[in-house]
């Protein structure tokens, strides 16, 4: 039995540029755009279908949001991001967020984003754009062509943009506050109240000893 050749590798590196295919050769995001609108849980969104004949149902915690072609509606913020991705989500990290207001999670990084979203369209290959196949000429279509053709903005007219639509776009900022600074009206408030209820206690302790000084000055024992 002759010997059994080496076998052989071939290196086979992403491209960068040009014709791209895989998420991780477009997503290369590393910072939050500036002056962008924080975006978080509960938050509602306007939303509007530009398709003309397809119906989109968006969907979160066992409530439904329906638009008609060119219907707009206010929908939640967590039913767009199980759609068309997270749009504060990074490259490469996962971050941590805390309203100050008891909410806080995680954002996963923009590449598990996309391949959930190639999971939820079912699109072989992971691609992003429309592919032929070689043998039937059958036109394959990718994420950007599967997901939503909708316009969002926040309740002051500003636009968002979701990975669905533009893989590499840069990330929506992160509120991310430390509680142990945190100073709304309601914190403030409550430490007025106290510090005028230690006063009052003060006043009346002083009031009770002035009274106690009176009776026993009264009754001969002082």
């Amino acid at each position: 039995m002759p010997p059994l050749k080496e076998p052989q590798f071939v290196e086979v590196k992403h491209q960068a540029t040009g014709n791209i295919e895989q998420p991780d050769d477009r997503v290369r995001v590393k910072s939050h755009a500036k002056g962008a609108p924080f975006l978080m849980d509960g938050d509602f969104l306007k939303v509007t279908n530009q398709h003309p004949s397809k119906t989109y149902v968006f969907a979160w915690n066992r409530k439904g949001y329906v638009l008609e072609p060119g219907e707009t509606k206010f929908v939640l913020f967590e039913a767009l991001v199980d759609t068309m991705g997270d749009p504060r989500s990074m490259d490469n990290e996962v971050q941590k967020y805390n309203d100050g207001n008891g909410g806080q999670g995680l954002v996963m990084q923009r590449s598990f984003e996309l391949d959930r979203l190639f999971a939820r369209y079912a699109i072989l290959g992971s691609h992003l754009d429309d592919s032929k196949d070689p043998k039937t000429g059958e036109v394959i279509l990718g994420l950007l062509s599967k997901t939503p053709r909708v316009s969002v903005e926040t309740l002051t007219g500003e636009r968002v943009v979701f990975p669905a639509t533009n893989p590499d776009m840069i990330p929506m900022p992160l509120q991310n506050i430390d509680e142990r600074n945190l100073r709304t009206d309601t914190t403030q408030a409550l430490d007025k109240l106290e510090a005028e209820n230690a006063e009052m206690r003060e006043s009346l302790a002083k009031l009770e000893s002035t009274l106690d000084a009176l009776v026993r000055e009264r009754e001969g024992t002082d």
